[in-house]
Protein backbone atom coordinates (compact mmCIF):
# COMPACT_ATOMS: atom_id res chain seq x y z
CA UNK A 1 0.00 0.00 0.00
CA UNK A 2 2.96 2.39 0.86
CA UNK A 3 4.49 1.62 -2.64
CA UNK A 4 1.66 1.79 -4.46
CA UNK A 5 1.28 5.47 -2.73
CA UNK A 6 4.96 6.18 -3.44
CA UNK A 7 4.35 5.71 -7.53
CA UNK A 8 1.35 7.46 -7.47
CA UNK A 9 3.18 10.53 -5.83
CA UNK A 10 5.80 9.97 -8.06
CA UNK A 11 3.54 9.75 -10.90
CA UNK A 12 1.78 13.22 -9.97
CA UNK A 13 5.14 15.00 -9.48
CA UNK A 14 6.34 14.39 -12.73
CA UNK A 15 2.76 15.21 -14.06
CA UNK A 16 3.02 18.62 -12.20
CA UNK A 17 6.98 19.26 -13.71
CA UNK A 18 5.83 18.31 -16.75
CA UNK A 19 2.42 20.54 -17.15
CA UNK A 20 4.51 23.47 -15.49
CA UNK A 21 7.27 23.45 -18.46
CA UNK A 22 6.23 25.82 -20.99
CA UNK A 23 6.00 23.47 -23.79
CA UNK A 24 7.31 26.16 -26.80
CA UNK A 25 10.53 26.56 -24.66
CA UNK A 26 10.99 23.24 -24.76
CA UNK A 27 10.37 22.54 -28.23
CA UNK A 28 12.43 25.82 -29.28
CA UNK A 29 15.48 24.74 -27.45
CA UNK A 30 15.10 21.11 -28.69
CA UNK A 31 15.16 19.21 -25.53
CA UNK A 32 14.70 15.20 -25.86
CA UNK A 33 11.91 14.28 -23.39
CA UNK A 34 13.45 10.47 -23.09
CA UNK A 35 9.64 9.30 -22.06
CA UNK A 36 10.62 5.40 -23.14
CA UNK A 37 13.57 5.56 -20.55
CA UNK A 38 11.73 7.01 -18.23
CA UNK A 39 8.49 4.25 -18.56
CA UNK A 40 11.88 1.62 -18.66
CA UNK A 41 13.35 2.84 -15.09
CA UNK A 42 9.41 3.15 -13.52
CA UNK A 43 9.35 -0.25 -14.68
CA UNK A 44 12.84 -1.33 -13.21
CA UNK A 45 11.87 0.76 -10.02
CA UNK A 46 8.48 -1.51 -9.94
CA UNK A 47 9.99 -4.36 -10.36
CA UNK A 48 12.64 -3.47 -7.59
CA UNK A 49 9.52 -2.23 -5.24
CA UNK A 50 7.83 -5.87 -5.78
CA UNK A 51 11.15 -7.60 -5.28
CA UNK A 52 11.65 -5.17 -1.95
CA UNK A 53 7.52 -6.20 -1.07
CA UNK A 54 7.99 -9.77 -1.13
CA UNK A 55 11.17 -9.63 0.97
CA UNK A 56 9.80 -7.88 3.31
CA UNK A 57 6.98 -10.14 3.77
CA UNK A 58 9.00 -13.10 4.12
CA UNK A 59 10.77 -11.42 6.84
CA UNK A 60 7.64 -10.72 9.02
CA UNK A 61 6.06 -13.90 8.26
CA UNK A 62 9.09 -15.21 9.93
CA UNK A 63 9.62 -12.89 12.81
CA UNK A 64 5.44 -13.69 13.18
CA UNK A 65 6.39 -17.67 13.16
CA UNK A 66 9.03 -17.51 15.93
CA UNK A 67 6.77 -15.27 18.31
CA UNK A 68 3.93 -17.51 17.63
CA UNK A 69 6.13 -20.50 18.42
CA UNK A 70 7.60 -18.46 21.50
CA UNK A 71 4.01 -17.97 22.66
CA UNK A 72 3.40 -21.53 22.40
CA UNK A 73 6.26 -22.88 23.62
CA UNK A 74 5.64 -20.56 27.31
CA UNK A 75 1.85 -22.08 27.23
CA UNK A 76 3.16 -25.48 27.01
CA UNK A 77 5.76 -24.77 30.07
CA UNK A 78 2.48 -23.17 31.72
CA UNK A 79 0.08 -26.40 31.26
CA UNK A 80 3.06 -28.35 32.38
CA UNK A 81 3.19 -26.54 35.97
CA UNK A 82 -0.44 -27.03 35.92
CA UNK A 83 -0.50 -30.50 35.48
CA UNK A 84 2.19 -31.20 37.84
CA UNK A 85 0.43 -28.75 41.12
CA UNK A 86 -2.92 -30.67 39.56
CA UNK A 87 -1.44 -34.04 40.01
CA UNK A 88 0.36 -32.97 43.50
CA UNK A 89 -3.56 -31.88 44.51
CA UNK A 90 -4.94 -34.91 43.81
CA UNK A 91 -2.11 -37.05 45.48
CA UNK A 92 -2.81 -34.66 48.33
CA UNK A 93 -6.50 -35.11 48.87
CA UNK A 94 -6.72 -39.03 47.82
CA UNK A 95 -4.11 -39.44 51.53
Amino acid sequence: EAAAERISNDSEEVARVLTSMDAATVLARGIDVPTGNLEEQQEKEDMRMNEQIARDAKVARIHAEKELQGMIDRLDRSNETIAKYLQEYQDFASE
